[in-house]
């Protein structure tokens, strides 16, 4: 079995909960000819639209989009590419067309990160006014109402392919997921702070890909929150 169709068996068609708007830049290189290319993302409600253009010639549509941890397969006009992530916002792979026709192609994402408005001026920072402010019980729903899109494991901006689970860490003490934060009561919280794959990764090691959300507590430390004694 070729990769290509290994790719194609295993992943799964793309939904607009999958993908994050953005413009990806990259190259194709089809007979030592180097295009300049965009690949642009853009979503409207639950629909998905995803162009790519070269530098002399229009947008157009790219079709059966199809995800797999770290590759990806798509039609785009004439040409079926099978990508494979080869860094951290790089894909790179092959594009072919019927006729036999090979390129080369790379996409990078962009550096930045599209976050959601609302909930503070910080995008990444959510503080003890933000998340009273939503009239919540616990952190999990509060974060949910600003910002939800941190609770779902993703690399650096217009990533298309999600990495493992996002991690909650207490000060420095991993906590596990993000179902710790229906835990903790917002106004015992002092901050919660949402790291993206590079800085998670620095800061906390290779395994938090998906990201990580800090909490800071009010008054008591960074210690875990006490738990009722359990009864027998």
């Amino acid at each position: 079995m070729t990769r290509a169709l290994l790719l194609v068996v295993l992943a799964t068609p793309a939904s607009a909960q999958d993908v994050t708007p953005g413009t990806w830049t990259g190259v194709l290189k089809i007979g030592g000819v180097r295009l300049a290319v965009e690949y642009t993302i853009r979503k409207a409600a639950d629909s998905l639209e995803i162009a790519m253009k070269t530098a002399d010639a229009p947008a157009s549509p790219v079709t059966d989009l199809k995800l797999a941890e770290r590759q990806m397969a798509f039609r785009w006009g004439g040409f079926s590419c099978a990508l494979g992530r080869k860094q951290e916002r790089t894909y790179a792979g092959t594009c072919r067309t019927a006729d036999g026709t090979v390129g080369e192609l790379t996409l990078t994402a962009p550096a930045t990160e599209v976050y959601e408005s609302g909930g503070g001026s910080n995008a990444d920072v959510l503080t003890t006014a933000d998340l009273v402010s939503t009239l919540t019980t616990n952190v999990y729903d509060a974060v949910a109402k600003l910002r939800p899109r941190w609770l779902r494991p993703r690399t650096p901006t217009a990533s298309i392919v999600f990495p493992p689970e996002v991690h909650v860490y207490l000060g420095d003490q991993p906590m596990g997921g993000v179902d710790f934060l229906r835990t903790l009561e917002p106004d015992a919280v002092k901050e919660v702070r949402f790291y993206a794959t590079a800085d998670a990764t620095t800061r906390w090691g290779s395994q938090n890909t998906g990201g990580v959300i800090a909490v800071t507590r009010r008054g008591q430390g960074n210690g875990a929150p006490r738990r009722p004694p359990e009864h027998e």
